[in-house]
């Protein structure tokens, strides 16, 4: 029995960069982005305030070289 008033709605786009911080406890994505600019932008914020952070590709599973902030660093 199908009910037309009922449907499942998504976006099938998905974010192929996160944020991450890192700490003691392990990693917490903070951020999921498109592009990996937006994720630096995103990363240099919370590297800001005081985070570690680093940006993952979500595909690969695996950290983009060369981009790890910390306190004060741009």
């Amino acid at each position: 029995m199908s009910n037309p008033e009922l449907y499942l709605a998504y976006d099938s786009a998905w974010a192929r960069y996160e944020v991450r911080s890192i700490n003691g406890h392990g990693q917490t994505i903070l951020s999921c982005h498109m592009t990996v600019d937006e994720a630096e932008a995103q990363a240099r914020m919370h590297a800001a305030s005081g985070s570690v952070v680093i940006i993952y590709d979500a595909e690969t599973e695996e950290p983009v070289t060369g981009v790890v902030l910390a306190r004060g660093e741009e």
